[in-house]
């Protein structure tokens, strides 16, 4: 693990993240395992919010999932062998598992988009058994979705309302859910579904994914408030980094 501020990040690779999260998959006994995925703009409004620092301590793993968190681990003295994103961590659960014909639950989306993501995904993984609902409903119809997403048995399940909605949501329910492994995957069904297109592979690797989106749409522009946060704060901890650095200083410290 990698120490970022508060944060216990994995230094997992993503092979080793995919293996060790199939494991929890199969482990009879496995309880609520709540992953989480996070960025720079997450991690900033994290760093201001106690409710979500919360939740981010309630959390059992944390993937890195942005150029801005690798850049973190680099200041924070130890070295992330790069991106783990919540949609790529998607596919590679399922081709993983298909053979143990997991049951997943998809939740998030419009109604359109999400009947789409599960057609498609029921099309490349026909030995999973998939659910799903939209992700537009009233704190008055929660209830009845963890019902039926309890109902259903799900070994995996997906919820993809943003953040931070999706990680109150889950923090609020995951002892009811009856899953064995619950992550965050934010927008990823409306690019399963065709809604929206990733970055090129290129952008991909270059760590340029999160401008790629920002060219894209807009109204994402607010969301950089958050990651400068973030961003100066790193920089912060890099310039007046020492052996004892103190988290109360809003530095980074090592990790393990």
């Amino acid at each position: 693990m990698t120490r970022i501020f508060s944060l216990e990040v994995s230094d997992k690779d993503f092979s080793e993240t995919t293996e060790f999260i199939s494991e929890k998959l199969a482990a009879p006994d496995t309880g609520p395992f709540h992953v989480m995925t996070v960025n720079a703009e997450i991690v900033g409004k994290i760093l201001r919010d106690p409710e979500l620092q919360e939740i981010t301590d309630g959390a059992d793993f944390l993937t890195p999932d942005g150029v801005g968190i690798l850049l973190a681990g680099k200041v924070a003295g130890g070295a992330f062998p790069g991106r783990v994103t919540g949609y790529d961590l998607i596919w590679a659960l399922l081709r993983a598992n298909e053979h143990r014909r997991i049951r997943v639950f998809l939740l998030g989306s419009q109604e359109s988009a999400i009947h789409d993501a599960a057609a498609r995904l029921k099309k490349d993984f026909p030995l999973v058994s998939f659910a799903y609902h939209h992700g537009f409903f009233s704190k008055n119809e929660e209830n009845e979705i963890v019902e039926g997403i309890r109902d259903f048995g799900p070994d995996l399940l997906l919820v993809g309302l943003g953040f931070p909605r999706q990680d109150l949501f889950i923090h609020r329910y995951k002892r009811r859910f009856g899953a064995r492994v619950v992550m965050g995957v934010g927008g990823s069904f409306d690019v399963i579904a065709g809604r929206e297109r990733r970055a090129p592979v290129w952008v991909q690797r270059l760590g340029l994914e999160w401008g790629y989106r920002m060219l894209s749409n807009p109204s994402r522009l607010r969301k950089l408030v958050p990651v400068a946060r973030f961003g100066l704060r790193v920089l912060g901890a890099a310039f007046l980094r020492r052996d004892d650095i103190d988290i109360d200083k809003n530095t980074v410290e090592r990790g393990s």
